[in-house]
């Protein structure tokens, strides 16, 4: 019940994300509960079970992005692959591991989430399943107002507009003072 948006630009990724925090019997608007999380090299954020989401973003420890790309391979491209091959090989495992001691299991009943991360200014999406995607369009949209703002972006209009379509058209989003919670993270 949230609405998130990513977005690759040439030298940077950009996550917006609303400020409504909703129950099974209320929403409220919150400045204090935020959606995404910056942690050292990463930003992320998660859309879903309310306790899930909280765990993943305030309880957990995120593995962080131990090497330089340029060890890798060097190039932009490869840098954007490694980012990619780090996320599956390492940061979901992780997550895998820390959720199953939380009670929770990747994939099964009850388990679910969408996560946006931006790793050294790449983004990426993470399902619930563990299931890392990286569209080649760059735009990228999560949680229930996530498709509003996804097919907004998509027809061209700005981050600011495509969050105010999904607030406008998804009882689970909205703004705080007509603004929204923003993350930046320039490429490396």
């Amino acid at each position: 019940m949230t609405t998130i948006i990513g977005v690759q630009e040439e030298d940077r990724a950009v996550m917006y994300a609303d400020y409504q925090v909703s129950s099974e019997s209320e929403s409220f608007v919150s400045k204090t509960a935020r959606k995404i999380c910056r942690n050292f090299s990463l930003a992320y954020g998660t859309a879903g079970n309310g306790r899930l989401c909280d765990y993943i973003q305030y309880d957990w420890e995120p593995p962080q992005p131990d090497m330089e790309p340029s060890d890798w391979r060097a190039s932009a491209k490869a840098d954007e692959e490694w980012a990619y091959y780090w996320l599956i090989t390492t940061f979901v495992p992780d997550l895998k591991r820390a959720l199953r001691r939380e009670g929770y299991e990747l994939g099964s009943d009850g388990v679910d989430f969408q996560m946006i991360i931006i790793v050294r200014g790449f983004v990426f999406q993470i399902e619930s399943d563990g299931t890392v995607m990286n569209r080649m369009h760059g735009l990228y949209g999560i949680g229930t107002g996530g498709s509003y703002a996804l097919g907004a972006l998509i027809t061209g209009a700005d981050h600011l507009q495509a969050m105010r379509a999904a607030e406008t058209f998804d009882a689970f989003s909205a703004s705080f003072d007509d603004t929204f919670d923003e993350v930046s993270v320039e490429k490396k």
